[in-house]
C-alpha cells in the first residue's frame, strides 16, 4: 500500500510541476536516502538499530541496503 502511494505522490508532484528526480522514485518509505553514496551498508543497518529508530519501526519498514 505505501509503495503504491509513493508512486501516486511522485506522479502528482510531477503533474503539479514540483521538482522531482527524473532517474529514480525516492518517494518510498525509507528512513534515509537509499541512493546516498555517503551512507555505507553499515550506516544503514545502524540507523535501524535501537539507539536510533529501531524501537519505532513496525513490520512494514524495510532496509534497502
Amino acid at each position: 500500500m505505501a509503495e503504491s502511494l509513493a508512486i501516486k505522490n511522485y506522479n502528482w508532484d510531477k503533474e503539479e510541476n514540483y521538482q522531482v528526480p527524473k532517474d529514480t522514485n525516492l518517494y518510498a518509505s525509507y528512513i534515509y536516502k537509499p541512493n546516498d553514496p555517503s551512507l555505507s551498508i553499515f550506516d544503514k543497518i545502524t540507523l535501524h538499530g535501537k539507539n536510533y529508530i529501531g524501537d519505532f519501526l513496525d513490520g512494514r519498514i524495510k532496509s534497502a541496503c
